[in-house]
């Protein structure tokens, strides 16, 4: 007898496809592989006819032995939210995991794509596997010999902020440089290995550090086996990688093969190999690439730069995260905020026994034109007052639309339900409360309450909701599922952000990875492909929101604030009673307290800013919707302009932040920057454009990032863009759609595509001047000061010239000089 205690690092199909590999990391640091028989099935809903004739046809011995079928029992479970009572399904039990989706398509295809709906096909199997033994990673677990088949949980995941004693190692492989392009036959230069302490990790028992190079070698073969030595003898639990994805296991993969070494880089002997191909997604109007995931048996492969949780949120968050989901942190550090709340959504399912649909097939509900026009509208924003503004301070709904979910009972199967009426008007006693234990309580109280006939037909129920200006209502007896999956999450960031003592720190990055998870609950209640989403509900959640951010701002009007901006969950406000500084921010605070207690959501006091600019549109000079910056003493918050667009060169990027720190620094008349500290801006902006024309500007600051919406062939205009990418394939290397090109402007009026860019890889090896284009850069300037000095008043003429407007002399030649950018000796007014 064996038995293995300790805290559960990840779990994964073992070689055959028969079972599960359970990886525990004992007190000592020791990995042990817990091998635990376990079979997944499918479950089929169709009519009793139907079913017998596919009991049937799966009996035959020829479809048994090529599916690997096991046991076929009829089961009885619930279907889907709204029906509360259980129906018989056809359970299917498979020996073998690969054969388990190839069964659901030929189960559909023999029911002729309607008779069978197929459930429990397609959620991952970590995640099934952890769900039926209510276990959790990084949770201590035990597995014994005796009973191989269970895997106990033993004990909760701390919440004190540290996260089993694991030991994480940064892995690096620097290239030798060649032209720049990465390519798969690149000579190596380096491998290092580092132990790395991570933010709610506890201390590592030791710290150790590997380089390898490649010069003392006789081969990379040689170097290679080396590599892999050192890997065994450190044994970390996660390596983190940061392009581990994209370039670095690919070549190792590519060198294995080429040198005929076996490349093992887990603690079991199956080589290293792409465990998911790559793919081309679409998402809110953006095409992004997703590279195919190398993951490992016994460790953590997590590359930075193909994770958004990671990124985000980093190892604390990713925990977190898993832990939620119970799924592997290996495949959820490769999915969107999204796929996780999707995955958060399945282990509530599977917790209340409801089974998980394989393909969604509930259509819209049919409307009227006028119902469909007054439903089919998003949050409500007003336009803001372009200019700069004192003393303002910012008041942000926390978690909005997650909120209105939990607090107004928002789910598929509560909206417009058949036992509950709505009262003429709603009470304040309907909220649902937004912590989940009382919500939980004050649900289990309802339903003691509950009257004769509810459930059975329709009756007026006090606490059912009706949804501002459209006819829909919600129940007022039954729990949502929606607000029992987002209740949770909402109450446990709230703990999080009050255990946090600095950014960065480990409650910081789990409350982080949340607040995404916050953010993108809301779209997948109307995502076509939600398995539990409705899009009445997303109309819904669309409709309070406007009502509350109408509330909001009567309230603060007749609380003696004037409301510059107003954007769906967030308001700007101005005093307008003469109150000092301090008593402008105390009586926020007691304001947003009061709505909050009225509303049932936090409004929480986001910060108190000197002042604020919200910038006019470029086109018709009215208020932007979500482009501003703002200084609230200590540092800048931007929105919407240049610093904040990942595309901008760090030339623009630095301009720009210089000139927000020259009005930071600079006096002030009536609380703004005065009219002297906006010349110091635009001096600063003449003489950056002085060393542009003077080709002082370093290529490696001009650099360009554009994320590619298409393939080179699927390019219409040929632009910067697209000469970027043929650039790059003249020199062998493709950009997928999704992807990201890299690239300096040279001459954006050649004709030659192939000359008018220079690609990032490329700029290192370059040997001439700093010519970037001129003329494209100085525009790129130019819209970067102007995001900054344009809520002053000043416009793009006064930008060309001395800082003065225009007039029509100027553009007649002689002392006018000529339109563009003149060069500036100095400040005409010195």
């Amino acid at each position: 007898m064996s038995m293995v205690e300790g805290w559960l690092l990840d779990v994964h199909e073992n070689t055959s496809n028969t079972g599960m590999v359970a990886w525990v990391v004992d007190d000592d640091g020791q990995a042990h592989a817990c091998s635990i028989p376990w079979q997944p099935v499918l479950h089929v809903h169709a009519s009793h006819h139907d079913l017998d004739r596919l009991e049937h046809w799966l009996e035959q011995p020829e479809i048994r032995l090529r599916f690997e079928l096991g046991q076929l029992h009829v089961v009885r479970a619930r279907l889907d939210l709204e029906t509360r009572g259980q129906t018989d399904v056809l359970e299917v039990s498979l020996r073998s995991f690969q054969h388990l989706r190839g069964l659901a398509e030929h189960i559909e295809a023999r029911g002729d794509f309607h008779r069978f709906k197929l459930y429990s096909v397609d959620a991952h199997l970590a995640q099934r596997f952890l769900n039926e033994h209510e276990c959790m990673p990084f949770g201590r677990v035990r597995w014994s010999s005796d009973e191989p088949e269970r895997l106990t949980s033993i004990a909760q995941a701390s919440n004190s902020g540290s996260f089993p004693p694991l030991h994480v190692a940064r892995m690096n492989v620097q290239f030798q440089r060649g032209q720049g392009l990465p390519a798969i036959d690149d000579a190596i230069e380096h491998i290092q290995l580092e132990t790395v302490q991570e933010p709610g990790l506890d201390t590592p028992r030791q710290r150790l550090s590997v380089l390898l190079k490649r010069a003392d070698y006789s081969s990379t073969a040689c170097m290679l086996s080396a590599f892999q030595l050192a890997l065994g003898r450190m044994d970390p639990d996660i390596i983190l990688t940061s392009g581990g994805d994209q370039r670095w296991f690919p070549w190792l993969v590519e060198q294995a093969r080429v040198h005929g070494i076996s490349m093992a880089l887990g603690r079991s002997s199956v080589p290293l190999h792409q465990s998911t191909s790559q793919r081309t997604i679409h998402s809110y109007g953006q095409t992004r690439h997703r590279h195919g995931a190398f993951f490992l048996e016994g460790r953590l492969h997590l590359d930075v730069k193909n994770s958004f949780i990671v990124n985000e949120g980093g190892l604390a968050g990713l925990f977190e995260l898993a832990q939620h989901s119970r799924q592997s942190a290996q495949i959820i550090s490769r999915l969107s905020p999204g796929s996780v709340i999707s995955a958060i959504q399945m282990r509530v399912a599977m917790d209340d026994g409801v089974l998980v649909p394989w393909k969604k097939n509930r259509p819209e509900d049919t409307k009227s034109a006028l119902d469909l026009l007054h439903a089919d509208r998003g949050g409500l924003y007003l336009d803001s007052r372009p200019g700069v503004h004192a003393s303002v301070i910012e008041l942000d709904f926390a978690s909005l639309f997650p909120s209105i979910i939990a607090t107004r009972n928002i789910s598929p199967e509560t909206l417009n339900c058949s036992c509950c009426q709505s009262p003429s008007s709603n009470s304040d006693g309907a909220i649902v409360p937004l912590h989940p234990e009382r919500a939980a309580q004050e649900f289990q109280e309802r339903r003691v309450r509950s009257q004769f006939g509810h459930g059975l037909f329709p009756i007026t129920h006090k606490k059912a909701l009706t949804v501002p200006g459209l006819n829909m209502h919600t129940c007022g007896r039954v729990h949502g599922f929606l607000g029992r999956v987002v209740a949770p999450l909402i109450e446990r960031r709230r703990v999080l952000k009050g255990l946090r003592e600095r950014k960065g720190d480990a409650y910081d990055l789990r409350q982080n990875a949340l607040k995404w998870l916050l953010v993108t609950c809301f779209g997948y209640t109307g995502y076509r492909n939600a398995r539990f989403g409705r899009i009445e509900a997303h109309e819904a959640i669309c409709a309070w929101s406007r009502d509350l951010l109408l509330t909001t701002i009567e309230a603060a009007r007749d609380d003696g604030w004037d409301v510059l901006h107003a954007i769906v969950d967030c308001v700007w406000l101005s005093d307008i009673q003469g109150r000092s500084p301090q008593q402008q921010r105390s009586d926020a605070e007691a304001f947003a307290q009061r709505l909050s207690s009225r509303v049932g959501i936090p409004l929480e006091f986001e910060a108190h800013y000197d002042f604020i600019a919200f910038l006019p549109s470029r086109i018709h000079g009215s208020g932007s919707l979500t482009k501003y910056w703002a200084y609230d003493g200590e540092s800048f918050k931007v929105r919407g302009i240049e610093l904040r667009q990942h595309s901008t060169p760090q030339w623009v990027r630095n301009l720009q932040q210089r000139g927000l720190e020259l009005l930071a620094e600079g006096k002030r008349v009536d609380g703004v920057p005065c009219y002297e500290v906006q010349r110091s801006v635009w001096r600063h902006y003449r003489t950056e454009m002085r060393r542009l024309d003077d080709r002082q500007i370093p290529l490696n600051e001009l650099i360009i990032a554009r994320r590619t919406s298409r393939g080179l062939e699927d390019y219409r205009v040929k632009n910067l863009t697209y000469a970027a990418l043929l650039r790059a394939h003249e020199r062998g290397f493709e950009v997928p759609p999704g992807g990201k090109v890299r690239y300096v402007v040279l001459n954006r009026s050649s004709e030659s595509l192939l000359e008018r860019v220079m690609l990032a890889e490329e700029v290192g090896g370059y040997a001439g001047p700093g010519a970037g284009c001129a003329s494209h850069y100085g525009e790129l300037a130019e819209r970067a000061i102007w995001a900054l000095l344009a809520p002053f008043g000043w416009t793009t003429g006064q930008l060309r010239n001395d800082g003065s407007q225009p007039t029509l002399l100027s553009f007649m030649g002689g002392d006018g000089g000529a339109a563009g950018y003149p060069p500036v000796e100095g400040d005409s007014e010195e």
